[in-house]
């Protein structure tokens, strides 16, 4: 049994970081994305964690490696703690973004992470800076934190690159949580969870759709094509925002509707 984490080789001391940050987990669960086998899930453990070479771990002996690699991520798993709405950490104190009060300009940026497979590992920083800000005002059980400015988001992202892992699952968990009851509450503009479902593409102006342009043609609806207003639609309240939208879409609809009715009417005729 490990009961601690330090491994010489070659008189340099390895060792497990005593905090275990939102950086460490990113880049190991990008390396194991990538990973084919166990072996190899096993070979990142310990690299990204230990800091040990790549070309020294492969002389481990496979038992001792396994071991290893099962004990750190024990560690890992023991940061998977409850959502803490707020904490102090390095001499400020942060407070959870209330999701029903979240903006739309929020909105889209987290789901934007959230959906980048290609890179969510490496901006898990990013993310936390959008659902964790310093605390203005707080009253007993009820704070006031920052507003979302993206100049001091960049700011706060790099901080956050140091920020103790047990602070992101318990947030992550509700933030998914809460996309999935806006996507079920408004299943009008999202579509069932059927649509979700990857298939194959071969068309790249589908592709393309499925990236950034339908939130440009949200934010466009709602401005009314006056793009001078972009500030405006993404600051209001994402549920204000998907209210409307809703609105558009069936008004829509049901203009495209009467419209063909119209038209059957004229074939008769």
């Amino acid at each position: 049994m490990i009961e601690y984490i330090r491994v010489t080789v070659d008189d340099i001391d390895y060792e497990l970081p005593q905090e275990i940050t939102v950086t460490h987990y990113g880049e190991l669960m990008r390396r194991m994305s990538l990973s084919e086998t166990e072996i190899e899930k096993a070979h990142d453990v310990i690299c990204v964690m230990l800091g040990i070479p790549y070309s020294i771990i492969r002389e481990f002996e496979k038992e001792r490696m396994a071991e290893l690699s099962i004990y750190i991520q024990n560690k890992i798993n023991e940061c998977d703690k409850p959502y803490e709405p707020t904490f102090k950490w390095k001499g400020t104190e942060y407070g959870g973004l209330v999701m029903n009060k979240m903006s739309f300009g929020e909105y889209i940026d987290m789901v934007s992470y959230v959906n980048d497979q290609n890179s969510i590992y490496m901006n898990i920083h990013k993310l936390c800076a959008i659902l964790y800000r310093p605390i203005l005002n707080k009253t007993k059980e009820k704070y006031t934190i920052k507003e979302y400015n993206i100049d001091e988001h960049e700011e706060l992202s790099e901080k956050f690159k140091d920020l103790p892992l047990k602070y992101f699952f318990g947030v992550f968990k509700n933030l998914f949580t809460y996309l999935q009851q806006m996507r079920k509450e408004f299943e009008v503009l999202f579509g069932e969870e059927e649509d979700d479902i990857k298939k194959p593409e071969d068309d790249k102006e589908k592709k393309e759709e499925k990236t950034n342009l339908p939130w440009y043609k949200m934010i466009m609806a709602l401005s009314d094509e006056d793009f001078t207003k972009i500030d405006y639609v993404t600051s209001r309240p994402v549920v204000e925002c998907f209210n409307h939208l809703t609105y558009i879409k069936l008004k829509n609809e049901d203009e495209k509707m009467r419209l063909l009715q119209q038209q059957n009417k004229m074939n008769l005729l």
